[in-house]
């Protein structure tokens, strides 16, 4: 029987994963960029070692994953799931981003753009604000828009 992993994550992120990777529990290939992160963190645990485990969250804010046959005698830490969940979360706004930048680049505004990632995801608006996604790339903008004038500075100041 496939051992089956439950992630803790902002509901959002729940929501992208599952369009992203298909239907819980979602199954994990070894070789997939996931399925070689879920490698680094899982560990043996000895025969029968029984641990405490942290109180559960509510089952809007947790994805099962299916862990691929080879680790199935494998476990994760709680801290470790939690890592993983912060991870997920980051993995989701980098794609945001680069979805962003292809939206830009074919012309469309930044609202159209949002609005269609929240579609094609089927992000729940009652998970993540609009509002706050948006500010993602614009942090994402000023940040780029900061390291071309450092970029420029330097130019500037070895020409003269």
């Amino acid at each position: 029987m496939p051992k089956i992993l439950t992630i803790p994550l902002r509901p959002h992120v729940k929501d992208f994963l599952i369009k992203t990777l298909g239907p819980e529990p979602i199954r994990i290939h070894q070789t997939s960029d996931i399925g070689k992160l879920m490698r680094l963190i899982v560990h043996q645990e000895p025969f029968r070692q029984v641990k405490p485990r942290l109180v559960q969250q509510p089952e809007k804010y947790m994805l099962k994953v299916q862990l691929p046959q080879d680790l199935k005698h494998y476990t994760v830490s709680d801290q470790k799931l939690k890592e993983l969940g912060e991870y997920l979360e980051k993995y989701m706004q980098n794609s945001f981003i680069h979805y962003m930048i292809g939206q830009v680049i074919a012309g469309q505004s930044d609202w159209s753009a949002v609005r269609r990632f929240y579609d094609q995801y089927e992000i729940n608006p009652d998970h993540y604000d609009m509002d706050t996604l948006r500010k993602v790339w614009r942090d994402y903008k000023d940040r780029i828009a900061k390291q071309n004038e450092r970029t420029d500075f330097a130019l500037f100041q070895a020409v003269a």
